[in-house]
């Protein structure tokens, strides 16, 4: 190898080694400056919502899909960098605004919320109890948004609440929530164990009148056997046995009606009808608790002293 060769070569090993250096050193130095800018505040990038509803020139839907998903990718963002997303309820109103039917918004805004790598501000949890009503109003019928929203409502946000929150408003709404769900659950699925605990969340926060409600109704709804023999052990434990044979014996009784009048249709459907009577003799008569066979409604022949003889013929 001729002198001149060596030269070249060291010249360029010793280029390379500098070039290797000065990237290195200027790694460390912008990885401490992105650093920084994490720790920094975030900045609210889109116009207010009555102003985004305008610049969305009539795909409103479509904005908010693209904003909802934009907004997911975020929260992975802070999550993985462990920061908490400051503006995040704010995008969440963005998003009802520009679509208040954005469902899956109100199926996750409590995970997106107050699932984090770090501490969240409670304020979140107001924020994702105020989004998950507002989606309740939006889609009263779906049994799953309710079932969850009672869920966090009632076990999540309490265990999280300051010592000058009402935790038992949270408790009791969040079990109400469930006993919705409860009432519209679809009835070719099995009922979810929260059914029966709600009740139990009712006793705690001392709303005994509630328990003894929520457990009657599902007593009078279910068709299945098993789902009723645990409500009246529940029933039994909130009444007393000899109550709570009663309501076994109502729920017997409407149970019959119906396998004779309209065995084909659900229970619950079956009692939003009006139950079957002899019109000519009970023409005039008001006082049902003489005459449970003359009751114009379930509720009235509830309510009638006379269902707790099993006697009593209904016509």
């Amino acid at each position: 190898m001729s002198v001149a060769q060596f030269k070249t070569k060291a010249i360029v090993s010793l280029l390379i080694a500098a070039s290797a250096c000065g990237l290195a050193f200027s790694q460390r130095n912008l990885a401490s400056k992105y650093a920084a800018l994490g720790k920094e505040s975030d900045t609210y990038a889109i116009p207010n919502a009555d102003h985004l509803v305008v610049f969305s020139l009539g795909y409103r839907s479509a904005l908010a899909d693209l904003l909802f998903g934009r907004t997911m990718v975020d929260v992975g963002i802070h999550f993985v960098e462990k920061r908490v997303f400051e503006q995040l309820g704010a995008y969440m109103y963005a998003i009802i605004a520009l679509d208040p039917k954005c469902r899956d918004l109100y199926h996750y805004a409590d995970t997106m919320l107050n699932l984090s790598t770090v501490e969240m501000p409670v304020e979140n949890l107001r924020i994702a109890r105020d989004i998950q009503e507002r989606g309740l109003k939006e889609y009263p019928d779906d049994a799953e948004l309710w079932m969850s929203a009672g869920m966090f409502v009632a076990y999540v946000a309490p265990q999280r609440l300051g010592e000058n929150e009402d935790k038992s408003e949270w408790k009791a709404a969040g079990a109400t929530m469930i006993q919705h769900a409860c009432d519209i659950w679809p009835k070719n699925e099995q009922l979810p164990s929260a059914c029966f605990n709600s009740v139990g969340l009712f006793e705690k926060v001392g709303q005994n009148e509630a328990a003894i409600a929520s457990t009657e109704r599902l007593l009078a709804l279910t068709d299945d056997p098993d789902t009723r023999a645990k409500a009246m052990t529940y029933l039994s434990r909130l009444m007393g046995q000899r109550e709570a044979r009663k309501r076994e014996q109502l729920a017997n009784k409407i149970s019959d009606l119906q396998a004779r009048d309209l065995p084909g249709i659900s229970r619950a459907k079956y009692q939003l009808m009006v139950p079957r009577t002899n019109v000519r003799e009970c023409s005039g008569i008001r006082t049902t608790w003489a005459r449970p066979d003359c009751a114009s409604s379930y509720a009235a022949l509830a309510n009638s002293a006379a269902l707790t003889d099993s006697s009593a013929p209904i016509e």
